[in-house]
């Protein structure tokens, strides 16, 4: 599909411009909006952000965002953390799906 597509060669154009990429760089990909970014809140269409990881290895550090939304907040976690159950009330925005986003490629 068109967006597959699109999406493929935004992260490839942005991994092979940066001679770095930091953690917050990441998290900035993922939460701006397609087209410009990875972040998709199409849900009527079945077809939505519903988080976003960004995880440190060398750190064992992971940050999740629910939903796409900076206002909901990332929430980072370590891997040798006891991980408890919470709940958290969460944003989101749905928006029309542009026309062509499903549009096939051959």
């Amino acid at each position: 599909m068109s967006n597959s597509i699109h999406r493929y060669k935004l992260i490839k154009e942005y991994i092979e411009s940066s001679k770095k990429i930091g953690e917050r760089d990441l998290m900035n990909l993922l939460t701006s909006k397609y087209p410009k970014g990875l972040s998709c809140n199409y849900y009527n269409d079945f077809f939505g952000t519903l988080k976003s990881i960004v995880m440190d290895l060398n750190t064992g550090k992971f940050n999740i965002l629910w939903g796409g939304l900076e206002d909901n907040g990332w929430n980072s976690y370590y891997l040798n953390d006891n991980f408890k159950c919470t709940t958290q009330l969460i944003n989101i925005n749905i928006e029309k799906v542009p026309a062509d986003f499903f549009k096939l490629i051959e």
